[in-house]
């Protein structure tokens, strides 16, 4: 009976977070892979993002990106960064991409230098299709308004997941 009464509240306590995100009016924005830079492993990225109220000012989430172009194993250069802005749009058809933006300082530096992750989720399952873009420079963060998207590169072996929560 214990069994059964503990697998319940379990069960009762994780259907309505379960609920709750699912169907939650926050933009969101997950994924990660790897960005091939000639014959070597990759640079890798990871990153998670969540708008924490309308208007997209309030966020969390976390960036992490790994330059890899040195080789495997040689002088990686890791960098982490703090989400503090994000917004997403889904595509004006349904199966049309969804774009996201992620504005993140480096993790424990509230003032420091802003760059910006632009996120082209193509649908599933991704099969190179999703494309990512980092804008170190960026003019007006989370506004959708200084795409310079010259440097978009295909997100490989991974995935990227836009949920526009409007």
């Amino acid at each position: 009976m214990k069994k059964f009464l503990i697998v319940g509240i379990a069960v009762l306590v994780a259907v309505p977070t379960t609920i709750a995100f699912g169907g939650s009016g926050r933009d969101r924005a997950t994924g990660g892979g790897q960005i091939l830079v000639g014959k070597g492993a990759g640079d890798t990225i990871a990153f998670t993002g969540q708008a924490l109220a309308s208007g997209n000012t309030a966020a969390k989430g976390e960036v992490q990106y790994i330059d890899r172009t040195g080789g495997t194993g040689k002088g990686n250069i890791r960098f982490h960064g703090d989400v503090f802005c994000m917004i997403a749009e889904a595509g004006p058809n349904p199966g049309d991409p969804g774009m996201a933006e992620i504005a993140y300082r480096p993790k424990g530096d509230p003032t420091g230098d802003v760059d910006q992750l632009y996120i082209v989720d193509n649908g599933e399952p991704n099969q190179g299709n999703d494309v990512v873009f980092i804008d170190e420079n960026p003019q007006s963060p989370c506004s959708f308004q200084n795409d310079d998207d010259d440097g978009d590169t295909a997100l490989a072996r991974g995935n990227a997941q836009v949920y526009d929560g409007d």
